[in-house]
């Protein structure tokens, strides 16, 4: 069945689809149930360490339910205008994949690396900022990072509502959405070509070298395989999710996106958007925000996603940035013969370069993204070669079949 969008649906054959989609939800061969196991391997969540054996397993578990889940929705506002969609089931699994990544780097930005969530709204600290954070992301068109901005962001590159995108689409529509958000004053880079420029990374932080440097989430959009994962990556895979700053991976299957937030041996550790839940209004009191996090981790093989997947990271300042470089190079890249990106300080020669600028700025009634990615677009779908980097085709491989 394809959801792209452009079909125009009577509201009974919305209601039929919407009913088919909402049964598509879960693929058990691939979804396991098992949590976290008393092994002698350690699980690591969005870069942090825990030895279940030594921690305990409701340490862990509470870490997992402090993480913030976006999943489906229904009975929001329509998103395309009157007699448009209310729901985003069958369609929206990777705008909330990332919204997910985004939510857990403010959570960061905030709250604090060792922030933790409570059923019990006196327990919660810092509730006032979590409260605002959340905000950010409910399905209103008036919230920044809601499904409408992300979907209509979308739509003004070509990409109709309804249809699915893929990790690197989803990135670049967030990094454009992040500049609105003056409250966590961040900047978001999309590191293209399996290659991160430390030099477009550093002009885009720190304006000048008076300026204060800004925080970063950093994505890295990788494909590792053609039509399957190819098996040379898994371990470097699962090392890339222990690095410090990881905000985790999208990827999942085609048609099925995954927020991957972590690992234990072979198998990764995952947030699933595939509930539809009921609108929740956070602006009316009493405020339930229990639907926003989730009481059971899921977990399937490393060798079991879609080869086209994007890596992120939480990056607080310079010397952050250093650090996470010494320990990319030294467990990604020099002690790796397949290494899944490369670091460096310069841009390549081919052909020319622009570096994104930590001064440019967007206009809210007329944003085009031709100039926000900077360097070689190996997978460019544009003609002209020398148009900047937009969106690259590989998410061609996870639209719905």
């Amino acid at each position: 069945m394809n959801h792209n969008g452009n079909e125009s649906h009577s509201p009974l054959l919305r209601k039929m689809a919407e009913l088919y989609t909402s049964l598509l939800t879960y693929e058990p061969g691939y979804l396991g149930y098992a949590e976290f196991p008393e092994a002698d391997d350690p699980v690591w969540l969005l870069g942090t360490k825990y030895i279940v054996k030594e921690d305990g397993v409701e340490a862990v578990r509470q870490a997992f339910r402090s993480l913030l889940w976006l999943t489906y929705r229904k009975g929001f506002a329509a998103i395309d205008g009157e007699g448009g969609r209310t729901t985003d089931t069958g369609w929206g699994c990777m705008l909330r994949a990332g919204q997910m990544m985004l939510a857990n780097a403010l959570v960061r930005r905030h709250l604090g690396r060792d922030w933790q969530w409570s059923t019990d709204p006196s327990e919660i600290t810092q509730r006032d900022d979590y409260l605002r954070l959340l905000r950010l992301f409910q399905d209103k068109k008036s919230a920044t990072f809601s499904i409408h901005q992300i979907a209509l962001m979308g739509q003004s590159d070509g990409k109709p509502v309804g249809e699915w995108f893929g990790p690197n689409t989803v990135a670049q529509a967030l990094k454009r959405l992040v500049q609105y958000d003056t409250w966590s004053d961040l900047r978001m880079h999309v590191a293209m070509d399996h290659m991160l420029v430390l030099s477009e990374i550093r002009s885009l932080c720190q304006a000048t070298n008076d300026s204060p440097w800004k925080p970063l989430v950093l994505v890295i959009p990788l494909r590792l395989g053609l039509a399957d994962m190819n098996e040379i990556y898994i371990g470097a895979l699962g090392k890339a999710l222990q690095i410090r700053g990881s905000l985790g991976m999208l990827g999942g299957r085609p048609s099925h996106a995954l927020y991957f937030v972590g690992v234990q041996a072979n198998q990764l550790v995952f947030l699933d958007p595939h509930t539809t839940q009921n609108f929740v209004d956070l602006d009316q009191e009493p405020i339930d925000d229990s639907s926003y996090h989730c009481w059971n981790a899921q977990r399937m093989p490393i060798n079991a996603i879609d080869p086209s997947i994007a890596l992120s990271y939480y990056i607080e300042n310079e010397a952050d940035l250093n650090e996470w470089c010494s320990e990319a190079r030294a467990h990604l890249i020099d002690s790796s013969n397949h290494m899944l990106f490369e670091i460096t300080e310069i841009p390549p020669s081919w052909p020319c370069c622009e570096p994104e600028s930590a001064t440019g700025g967007l206009d809210a009634s007329n944003i085009n993204t031709a100039g926000s990615s900077s360097g070689r677009a190996a997978h460019s779908a544009s003609d002209d070669p020398n148009a900047n980097r937009r969106y690259d085709t590989s998410d061609d491989e996870f639209e719905l079949l």
